[in-house]
């Protein structure tokens, strides 16, 4: 755990938040938090990433219409199929693969180390592992590789864009979204949510048309 949590860290970080000083320096000895939203159990890392930081220190999801939405059309009692292009941390790909009925076919894309490996442990706290397969990939245009920009402060908005002010960098395989696609869906509604920071039209271009055809609500 951080060198502070629970309520404790919560209230000293709401009362540094209108000084950036202080505030940068309660980030810091955040660390690792747990927590509960969804019926799901998150490790989170508040102080280096702004969605786990939305649910560490106010209980609720940073985009709960998006999750609300996507959830009306998965949560139903046959199998569907969801694609995650920018998994982060997994608080989309844990509470709806939760509701999902067995055996759904779900893919969280995460090309950031740090963040595949925090997704990984977040699926299988929630006994996830198995319904849902990692793919540690970036997606786009063809297939190549890249160097993934992590901006400081927050480890879960990586950019394949120079970013002015960089936490860290990683170089990572790229490659086609048209390649993970079945030949034919069978399990209905498939539905795609992506966030990749600015990329979405070169993550789905080579297969918008295909998508037409399959059904795919993206």
């Amino acid at each position: 755990m951080g060198m502070i949590s629970g309520d404790f860290a919560r209230n000293l970080y709401r009362k540094t938040n209108r000084t950036i000083g202080l505030k940068s320096i309660v980030r810091r000895l955040l660390g690792r938090q747990m927590a509960e939203l969804d019926g799901c159990k998150f490790e989170l890392f508040p102080g280096i990433n702004q969605s786990d930081m939305e649910i560490w220190l106010n209980g609720r999801h940073a985009e709960p219409a998006s999750l609300d939405q996507i959830r009306s059309l998965l949560h139903t009692s046959s199998p569907a199929t969801y694609y995650d292009i920018g998994g982060n941390s997994g608080t989309f790909t844990a509470p709806l693969a939760l509701g999902m009925a067995k055996g759904s076919d779900i893919i969280a894309f995460e090309p950031n180390p740090i963040m595949a490996d925090q997704l990984r442990r977040n699926l299988a706290v929630n006994k996830l592992s198995h319904r849902v397969k990692l793919a540690e990939v970036a997606l786009g245009r063809k297939k190549g590789a890249g160097t993934l920009n992590m901006p400081s402060g927050n480890m879960g908005q990586g950019s394949f864009r120079d970013i002015e002010i960089k936490r860290r960098s990683f170089d990572g395989d790229i490659l086609p979204l048209a390649g993970f696609l079945p030949e034919a869906v069978t399990k209905r509604p498939f539905v795609i949510k992506i966030d990749v920071e600015g990329f979405e039209d070169l993550t789905t271009l080579q297969f918008s048309q295909t998508s037409q055809s399959l059904g795919i609500l993206a």
